[in-house]
């Protein structure tokens, strides 16, 4: 049962109108897209966006669903009729007149609705509530062509058509390859204790971050390999697998995109069986073969990347705004990082070492899985690495489990510099 919706202050009369006006710019083939889901879905999404825009003050609320849910792509379950999603529910939120408190109602509503949902542990509701006159500004990002291109109006405003427009000649390159950064990220975050040390861990929940990062790859290298921008990874799989196989073992790997598949398949059925350990050696290799493609790639583009991770020549390192949230994050984590680490850290590029870190960290672990005595070699590669914005030094640990985890935590709470 849904809790119901909470109002931080008065609620004028003005405010107040029934699902069908929030609904009333939806397009409708977009709209269609929605039916596919279970009710209980469909009420949580509804729920959310009359929330929100019950909070305008000026009735011109712009809520847009976007990511795997608009595009179709929804993983879920379920089992004696309980659902279990594995995706966010993902918002744009443009509006002018949603004050602090509106904003604290908004984030009290996305809380109620997760807990009263039952949709399981990976399940939250992800929004950004933006102005309306940066919206046209946004910086052109495959996010915001996917978003355009498959995301579902339910506001009192549209936001979809006002968005700006991303093609393959204006796309901001450098964000795209950041896929690799973050996505590396998230997986050494939600990498289970118990996968090193033998205890009881969420094998289904595991599998399926690594599906769905894996399925990230499509996003990465696909404008890449076809000059081209495709929303979501059903429609981009499709048009890499026609590919010549020479072309596509250069990008992914000789195994890449057979693994691709079958992390499709595990998204379209979250209960099918999984071998842990092939899947985890397959996003590992998937990744090294990626890795290498792009940096190629990248020497073509930027006339010469020289190292094989050049952060500036990968990533966006210095844009004003991530500066700034790097600027803010430095100092929460300064107590780990300490004076000279923070300053270094805010100044010089980084993000490549964070995300080879993250990967050589993701090695490791597939050694120990694997069981192919090279963990202790990773491990240190990875702590190496990671050195540059952690206190960690290169050790031989007594205790690889622990070890191992150590590196995540450092890792994982320095992430914030990442945003």
């Amino acid at each position: 049962m849904l809790l119901p919706l909470r109002i931080i202050g008065p609620e004028p009369d003005d405010m107040r109108f029934d699902m069908e006006s929030t609904l009333r710019h939806a397009d409708t083939q977009r709209q269609d897209v929605l039916s596919q889901y279970p009710e209980q879905i469909r009420q949580i999404i509804s729920s959310f966006a009359e929330g929100v825009c019950a909070r305008d003050s000026n009735g011109e609320a712009g809520v847009l669903l976007v990511g795997s849910t608009s595009r179709g792509e929804l993983s879920y379950t379920g089992v004696n009729g309980t659902l279990r999603l594995f995706s966010d529910l993902e918002f744009i939120i443009a509006s002018d007149g949603i004050d602090g408190l509106g904003k604290a109602a908004i984030k009290s509503l996305a809380e109620d609705l997760r807990r009263a949902s039952g949709f399981g542990g990976l399940f939250k509701i992800d929004f950004t509530i933006i102005p309306w006159r940066k919206i046209p500004k946004l910086n052109r990002t495959f996010f915001l062509f996917e978003s355009r291109s498959k995301g579902v109006d339910l506001g009192q405003l549209p936001v979809s058509d006002r968005l700006p427009r991303v093609t393959i000649e204006n796309i901001n390159w450098r964000e795209l390859n950041e896929v690799f950064l973050h996505r590396m990220a998230a997986i050494v975050a939600g990498v289970p204790s118990g996968l090193l040390g033998g205890g009881a861990y969420d094998l289904q929940s595991f599998a399926m971050l690594l599906a769905k990062n894996s399925l990230d790859v499509t996003t990465w290298l696909h404008p890449y390999l076809t000059r081209s921008l495709t929303a979501g990874f059903t429609g981009r799989l499709n048009e890499l697998a026609e590919m010549p196989e020479s072309k596509i073992e250069a990008a992914l790997g000789g195994a890449g995109i057979r693994h691709l598949q079958r992390c499709l398949a595990l998204r379209r059925n979250p209960n099918g069986a999984v071998d842990i350990e092939e899947m985890l050696n397959s996003t590992t290799e998937l990744y090294f073969s990626a890795l290498r493609f792009a940096v190629e790639e990248n020497r073509v583009r930027d006339g010469g990347v020289g190292a094989a991770m050049n952060s500036i020549r990968l990533f966006d390192e210095y844009r004003p705004g991530p500066r700034v949230r790097s600027l803010l994050a430095w100092r929460r984590c300064v107590s780990m990082l300490g004076v000279r680490g923070g300053v270094k850290t805010l100044l010089l590029p980084w993000k490549g070492r964070y995300a080879i870190a993250c990967l050589y960290l993701l090695a490791s672990l597939r050694s120990h899985v694997c069981r192919d005595g090279n963990e202790l070699s990773w491990l240190n590669k990875a702590r190496l690495k990671a050195r540059g914005f952690t206190s960690l030094e290169v050790v031989e640990p007594s205790d690889f489990s622990n070890a191992w985890l150590d590196v995540q935590r450092r890792l994982v709470g320095v992430k914030s510099l990442c945003s």
